[in-house]
């Protein structure tokens, strides 16, 4: 038989409740029944009155209530620095994505400014190598694979090959211009015959 509640297992702050209640050796009954329910087991205790039944299954009880919230909000804060981890990564991803946007309307406004410009070419180049740099940047930040340069060089690639059919359309037509009349709009039957 312990001699102690230490030797039961009872943290120091259940033993210093006993102590308040004046309560300093356990009984035979708590003996057996500490130890069973602080192991978590279902057990059925009969003793005579006054012998300590009540302490022997509400103290260890009472312990393992105090255990399991201790994990508990040990298991929330460690779910709410989760939660605010994900907060500050989405954060700012949003914030390199506004950064980007800022940064292409920016250069689209640039490029706009650029249009007509006798050093617009260069100027031009310039432009398209900032965007190149923004989205290496960009991707570098954010970890992403972002296909935004190459989306925007298919875009380029293709408004090329349609400005160069359409300048090929227009040296074919202007080409062809001499050997057309061109008549106003009238009845043929003003026309007659010839």
């Amino acid at each position: 038989m312990a001699e102690s509640f230490e030797e039961l297992g009872l943290s120091e702050e259940v033993m210093g409740a006993l102590k308040e209640m004046s309560i300093e050796a356990p009984t035979e009954i708590q003996c057996i029944g500490i130890p069973a329910v602080m192991d978590r087991k279902s057990v059925v205790l009969g003793s005579h009155t006054g012998s300590g039944k009540t302490l022997a299954y509400l103290l260890p009880i009472v312990q393992l209530m105090r255990e399991d919230e201790a994990t508990l909000e040990s298991q929330v804060d460690e779910k709410a620095r989760e939660v605010k981890g994900k907060d500050e990564l989405v954060a700012e991803e949003e914030k390199l994505l506004k950064e980007k946007e800022d940064k292409i309307v920016s250069l689209q406004t640039e490029v706009s400014s650029l249009q007509g410009s006798s050093d617009s070419a260069k100027q031009l180049g310039k432009v398209q190598a900032r965007v190149v740099e923004l989205e290496k940047q960009v991707r570098l930040l954010s970890g992403g694979t972002g296909n935004f340069l190459e989306q925007k060089n298919k875009e380029k690639t293709s408004t090329e090959a349609r400005t160069k059919e359409a300048e090929k359309k227009l040296t074919e037509l202007n080409s062809s211009l001499d050997k057309v009349c061109i008549f106003p709009l009238v009845s043929l039957s003003i026309l007659g015959t010839w």
